[in-house]
């Protein structure tokens, strides 16, 4: 279909559903780059790519031929231009969407308006090019391989746009399917270890830390085509590589994580998210079901934590961004922030973001995130009640209702084995801290086991005679460690037939569960609790409705500070009845108000 086209370069005003498309001249590497901008109505049968980049160091520019005009552009984006007009098969013929050049980024009131639309411009491109940056002469050789073999294996796997392979493969029939990929005589370990640091050099490359790249990935019909140096390849068939090696590598599954993990979000959000925000009404759904499962991300701009996750959400079938999150670069991104928790809590009743809280942010109150390191850290949706919380007409005390679990009594810092001390005098040193600080909250002088019985079920959720044998063991070396004495190495006769193996299986257990800060509460239960805020004896620990995960809160008068989240019971199911209604109508609920 005909498009009515014309020059938008130097740039004028957009009208109704306009944007601006580029055009780029033919040309090899290294030649001078010619474009030509125009301006379009956006349409579902307009084809174009849409460029996914990291915008780069904004100090460095190089200059390109817009119109006949000179544009200068950041020194990533003139590599993106310069490689890819000449290695991906159709790009100059059709129109490309880039943010840096298509919005006119000195224009504060038209990027306002443009960034809501690029969800929509996502969502509708022909293609998504993701730009991974260039090559060195060095890299070339290993990233050819790595995508030849990916392309190749992908073949040979049912991989499904939105669902993950039907089956994990074996070692062996990962070397066997390599073993048609690479006709070199090298076992499948050495190739393994050859393509784990390629693979994982690629996959933290900066394009993976974007805040963007969420949305311009889980939008589009088909996922972004990754580029790199004058290679190119389908996310799905790098993705069928890293989760495959990563089945036979646990090495590999953390190094692609990034990536693995985005295709994921990729998934949850296509499959899960947006459908249940839209059999809900409830648009704002998806965007705290995105911030609480997304990973680490990087913006250049702390208010795109919030913006560049705003296109995920389907307001236009409900009358619109709301006003208190609308994209405003004219305000403080504290603004930004506040108003983003605070429209989560009352539009859906859902507390989980008060379990994010992280460090204090200077001008907020305690209970806005930070929202550039949200983690969840339940593992069930709770139940929620609109009505739960409530906001003071200066927007900064939050009323929530809940019930209160314990006080902090005795809190150990997380810790791990110093440099110059001996694994064994630090097991000690840590367990002897723990009992004493049971002893002076039991009252008693005597060391008996009944509480350091009820901590270990606490820390397994079960009989730890019922867990594993490394659980049993490194029971059986706490008991060793808390009747020995102080000096000299740990031995006790329960622990006579065990080999070096066992012995370090059970140091390396305990060791894993000692190093991490808990709280004691009076009645002697036990909290895990994370580094970012310390709590204090005092503090109470407490389950709010609308939540999934216990909060620590320290008084402030007759309102409260919310200092951190905890686990109480060290990973058993203590949170699971926070998502059920029955757990809740057998409550007698206080009210507490955080500032």
């Amino acid at each position: 279909m005909d498009h009515q086209i014309a020059p938008a370069f130097p740039y004028r005003e957009l009208i109704g559903p306009e944007i601006r498309m580029l055009r780029v001249r033919p040309g090899e590497p290294g030649s001078p780059i010619e474009c030509w901008l125009y301006q379009v109505p956006l349409s579902g049968d307009l084809e174009y790519n849409a460029l996914s980049y990291v915008w780069g160091n904004p100090d460095v520019r190089l200059p390109i031929a817009v119109n006949g005009h000179i544009m200068r552009i950041t020194l990533n984006l003139y590599d993106a231009l310069d490689r890819l007009r000449s290695s991906i098969a159709g790009f100059t013929e059709k129109y490309l969407w880039v943010d840096a050049i298509c919005i006119h980024q000195e224009d504060i009131r038209e990027k306002e308006r443009q960034i809501p639309r690029m969800a929509e411009i996502f969502r509708l491109a022909t293609s998504v090019l993701g730009w991974l940056g260039p090559l060195d002469t060095s890299e070339d050789d290993d990233v050819e391989l790595i995508f030849a073999g990916a392309a190749r294996f992908a073949e040979s796997l049912e991989v499904l746009d939105g669902f993950p392979y039907k089956a994990l493969w074996e070692f062996n029939q990962l070397r066997y399917q390599w073993a048609h990929v690479i006709s070199i005589p090298h076992s499948f370990a050495w190739f393994l270890q050859r393509v784990r640091p390629i693979l994982e050099a690629l996959v933290r490359r900066p394009w993976f830390e974007r805040v963007w790249i969420v949305q311009e990935t889980c939008l589009p019909q088909y996922p972004p085509i990754l580029c790199v140096g004058r290679h190119s390849i389908e996310s799905r068939s790098l993705y069928g590589l890293c989760k495959a090696l990563g089945a036979s590598s646990l090495q590999f599954s953390c190094g692609c994580s990034p990536f693995v993990d985005l295709m994921e979000t990729r998934d949850r959000y296509r499959l899960f998210i947006e459908p249940r925000a839209a059999l809900i009404g409830k648009p704002s759904y998806v965007l705290l079901q995105i911030l609480l499962t997304k990973f680490p991300a990087e913006a250049a701009d702390p208010r795109d934590h919030i913006y560049g996750y705003l296109g995920l959400c389907n307001f236009g079938d409900y009358g619109g961004v709301p006003d208190s999150i609308r994209p405003n670069y004219r305000k403080q991104f504290q603004r930004v922030w506040h108003d983003a928790a605070a429209h989560l809590i009352t539009e859906t009743g859902d507390l989980r973001i008060l379990s994010c809280v992280g460090p204090r942010i200077s001008g907020l109150p305690s209970w806005v995130p930070d929202f550039r390191w949200l983690m969840q850290v339940g593992r069930f949706e709770p139940f929620t009640d609109t009505n739960s919380a409530s906001l003071s007409g200066d927007g900064t005390e939050l009323s929530v209702k809940g019930v209160q679990l314990g006080v902090c009594q005795a809190v150990i810092p997380d810790a791990d084995p110093g440099l110059g001390q001996g694994i064994d005098d630090w097991l000690r040193d840590r367990v002897n801290i723990v009992e004493n600080a049971f002893t002076t909250i039991s009252g008693t002088s005597q060391r008996g086991n009944t509480d350091i019985l009820r901590w270990y079920e606490a820390l397994f959720g079960t009989d730890a005679q019922e867990s594993g044998s490394h659980y049993v063991n490194a029971r059986a070396l706490y008991e060793a460690i808390r009747k020995g004495s102080r000096g000299g190495r740990v031995e006790n006769t329960s622990m006579d037939t065990w080999d070096d193996s066992t012995r370090s299986e059970a140091v390396h257990s305990l060791s894993m569960i000692l190093m991490n800060g808990f709280v004691i509460t009076s009645d002697c239960n036990i909290a895990k609790i994370g580094p970012s805020r310390l709590p204090r004896r005092g503090d109470l620990i407490t389950l709010f409705l609308g939540s999934s995960t216990p909060s620590i809160i320290r008084s402030c008068g007759t309102k409260y500070e919310l200092v951190d989240s905890c686990i109480f019971g060290f990973g058993g199911n203590e949170d699971q009845p926070a998502s059920s209604q029955l757990f809740w109508g057998q409550q007698t609920l206080e009210e507490f108000i955080l500032v």
